[in-house]
Order: structure tokens, then sequence, then C-alpha cells
């Protein structure tokens, strides 16, 4: 859901279950030290371009998540991943 807030100074602010996964999976980059993580359910819907490595993480609770969301390292070949 996107809605307009604010009186004096107003902004767009996104809210959902979109939003809050892909800010879980910003944050759990961090803890596996990768640069790009993505949900199953949204590799589902693309097809990663040749040039792209993606590793299946396996599912992973994250936090404020009932069930765990399957998830996915994606890195370019030939080079390395940004965590190290």
């Amino acid at each position: 859901m996107i809605g307009e807030c604010g009186d004096s100074r107003r902004q767009v602010a996104y809210f959902g279950d979109t939003v809050n996964v892909t800010a879980r999976l910003q944050a759990h980059c961090k803890e596996v030290r990768r640069a790009l993580l993505v949900s199953g359910e949204l590799l589902q819907l693309l097809r990663p371009a040749p040039e792209l490595i993606v590793e299946a993480l396996g599912p992973t609770q994250l936090r404020g998540r009932a069930t765990a969301v399957d998830v996915y390292a994606v890195s370019r070949r030939g080079t390395a991943d940004a965590g190290g």
C-alpha cells in the first residue's frame, strides 16, 4: 500500500508485507555477508540473466514473519560478492 503522509511536508510512504520482507532481507544481507538477497517468491517471477549466479540459502526465519522465507543470494559471475 502507498500513502501520502504529513501536513506541512508531504511524503509518500510505503506499507505492507512486501516492504517488510524487503527490509528484513536487506538486514539479513549483513548477517550472511552477501550483497543481494531475494525471496523465492520474487525469483519465481523472474528469469535471472545468464551472467548472474543464484544460490539457494534455504528457508530463513526473518524477524516479524510467522513462516520462513526461501532466500537466495544473487551475484554476478566473475566477481567476488561484496560481503566477502
